[in-house]
């Protein structure tokens, strides 16, 4: 064999084991690191951390999808939860949270009745070291970070669609009423509050009647009823809660004005909102989906709890996305159903 052959072949070998050298090395290196580095600190962190969610009522779809959620995410990572329903009683929240100061849980995970009713025990609680989650109802008093509804935004993208339809030259009449929750809540105070701003570059608009249905479907309804009575050429209605404004639904069918008059909601986007759409009784619907708003909570305690946080060092919010529903987009889809969440 000449040199220059045996120059060659010592070459290709050379190239062959260099080749075989490149491919093994990351084998090597993931050998090495099979242990991911972040996943013992994060389970390590989790584990054991005592949750405790102060909530208005257990009684709804919207609620329970939040409590179904912690609690599935908290058994399997270790987390001791535990919930403290209020049951439509105000000052039993106010109770529940003054014992929980005591018993000094890692996080509290509340759903504010109003803007003002327990803004003093929020601010202990994070004075305290607890960390303080509100969820979509918030308290004038911030603490570690709003999970939930922009609701100044709802208001002006319902308001928006209300000028759309009843608005300049729509030939209708631009009267609009409202049917609020309690309207001393966040959710009622901030839409109103986007609302009017809408409302403010459109004088064709006017809110001829006001009202709050504390949440409850038959007093929306009977509410709803006088104020068709009192406008006959009402052009839509805005009842700040789904659940609520089915009463508005069922009034406006009963008057057979289905279609002539507007329904507008929103809410936690389980089955009942997509099937009153399809129905008619709700002309659109905004859904904020209350399992993904869960999960948005839990996985932002398990980040600060991976960070050995000091509640009151951060304020924020993590708005939900808003998903429109109506006739010209419907999908069974774009609803969750109690029954398998």
């Amino acid at each position: 064999m000449s040199a220059y052959s045996n120059i060659k072949r010592l070459t290709r070998l050379a190239l062959a084991s260099a080749l075989a050298l490149s491919f093994a090395a990351p084998a090597v290196a993931q050998d090495a690191d099979r242990v991911e580095s972040l996943r013992q600190p994060y389970v390590d962190a989790v584990k054991g951390k005592k949750v405790v969610f102060l909530v208005t009522t257990l009684g709804v779809d919207l609620t329970a999808a939040w409590h179904k959620v912690f609690t599935d995410t908290s058994a399997k990572l270790g987390i001791d939860y535990s919930v403290r329903d209020s049951n439509w009683n105000t000052q039993a929240q106010v109770q529940a949270f003054d014992a929980l100061l005591g018993e000094k849980p890692d996080a509290i995970i509340i759903q504010n009745w109003n803007l003002s009713l327990t803004a003093r025990q929020i601010k202990k609680a994070e004075e305290e070291g607890i960390i303080v989650i509100q969820l979509n109802q918030k308290s004038l008093m911030n603490s570690t970070a709003h999970v939930g509804v922009d609701w100044t935004g709802v208001g002006v993208v319902t308001a928006q669609e209300m000028v759309k339809q009843c608005g300049k030259d729509s030939g209708r009449s631009g009267k609009v009423a409202i049917i609020q929750g309690d309207v001393t809540a966040s959710d009622s105070f901030y839409q109103m509050a986007g609302v009017e701003s809408v409302f403010a570059e459109h004088p064709e608009m006017s809110i001829v009647a006001n009202q709050g249905g504390q949440w409850d479907p038959n007093k929306a309804h009977d509410l709803a009823v006088t104020m068709l009575q009192q406008h006959p050429d009402l052009c839509a209605f805005y009842g700040m809660w789904g659940v609520m404004a089915m009463g508005v639904g069922q009034a406006i069918s009963e008057a057979g004005l289905k279609g002539k008059v507007f329904s507008y909601s929103n809410d936690g986007g389980s089955r009942y909102a997509c099937d009153a759409v399809k129905s008619g009784d709700f002309t659109k619907f905004w859904s904020y989906d209350a399992p993904n708003q869960a999960r948005d909570v839990m996985q932002l305690l398990t980040y600060l709890f991976q960070n050995d946080y000091t509640p009151g060092t951060l304020k924020g919010a993590i708005y939900s996305p808003l998903q429109e529903i109506s006739l010209e987009n419907y999908s069974d889809t774009l609803c969750w159903d109690p029954a398998k969440k």
